[in-house]
């Protein structure tokens, strides 16, 4: 009983080795999940730091549109307020249709750490007995 426990290559030794590659997997995965969160932050700057320009050029637009729009009606009493009212009317519904694409792009989750999850369930299915 003696030798099939601390043989040459006993249970002891067998177990020892076991824990030692599952504790190299879960290292290799823990490193994924980090390059996989190190990209998905990158992106997300990126993707705001456009965000922030596009909106500012856009608001500048929209100000030079509608200073324009109005400058032009100033004159006939009859078309200002229609005009405000107008303009107004455009940036409510442009509100309310941006307010839309927004929900529904935030109820739609994207698959975080994908790449990870798909490494774990390979070796998953590769420990399960054959």
């Amino acid at each position: 009983m003696a030798d099939f426990l601390f043989g040459s290559r006993g249970l002891v030794e067998s177990l020892r080795g076991s824990l030692e590659t599952a504790l190299r997997i879960i290292e290799a995965r823990l490193e994924l999940l980090g390059i996989e969160l190190q990209e998905e932050k990158h992106r997300l700057l990126g993707l705001a730091v456009l965000a922030a320009g596009m909106l500012v050029f856009a608001v500048l637009a929209l100000v030079v549109l509608t200073v324009g729009l109005i400058a032009l009606a100033w004159d006939d009493p009859a078309l200002r307020h229609p005009v405000i009212w107008g303009i107004f009317a455009v940036y409510v519904a442009s509100a309310l249709v941006c307010w839309r694409m927004f929900a529904s792009r935030v109820s739609k989750q994207a698959r975080l750490f994908e790449g990870t999850i798909e490494e774990l369930r390979k070796d998953r299915s590769w420990l399960r007995p054959r």
